[in-house]
């Protein structure tokens, strides 16, 4: 269980772990106990280099939190910050349930849902690959070529079907 970080943030419930750390439900106390989230980096991997290699992409995230922060459909980058010999990102808390839960409470969508849900993301991954891309980051062939966007007709195609991945 963690304590109160930079004498702000609270953590009350942890929501998940993974293999780069732990996710936390935390209230900020500055801003009367409003609800965020927490992300602590812990490495599963021990050793100077899988430290520094996570550490690395533990900081581009933020750097890409903040950028694409701007977006109102993605959580604001709040703080991050080093304590206790951890690392910390603290992020806007979105209400909602997941996609996996919404099928597990409603079942399988509908065909004009997933459309609808789509429409929805589908401009959020494009502003995140067109930073990035800006950024310098290169995408392999395989997820450059098979996805395209028609700027004539502004709809999304993907031009090859083994694209698609569950």
């Amino acid at each position: 269980s963690l304590s109160v970080l930079r004498h702000r943030y609270h953590p009350i419930q942890l929501l998940g772990e993974g293999g780069f750390g732990r996710t936390y439900l935390a209230q900020d106390l500055d801003k009367l106990n409003k609800y965020c989230v927490i992300k602590q980096l812990i490495p599963q991997q021990q050793g100077t280099a899988a430290l520094t290699v996570a550490q690395q992409l533990f900081e581009r995230e933020a750097e890409q939190l903040e950028v694409l922060g701007e977006n109102p459909q993605i959580p604001r980058l709040l703080a991050y910050f080093q304590e206790n010999d951890y690392l910390y990102l603290v992020q806007q808390f979105v209400e909602g349930l997941s996609l996996t839960q919404l099928v597990r409470e409603q079942g399988a969508f509908s065909e004009s849902q997933v459309v609808a849900i789509l429409k929805d993301i589908l401009p959020i991954l494009f502003q995140f690959y067109s930073v990035l891309e800006k950024k310098g980051v290169k995408f392999p062939e395989s997820v450059d070529s098979k996805y395209s966007k028609l700027l004539k007709e502004k709809k999304y195609y993907c031009r090859d079907k083994h694209a698609i991945r569950h």
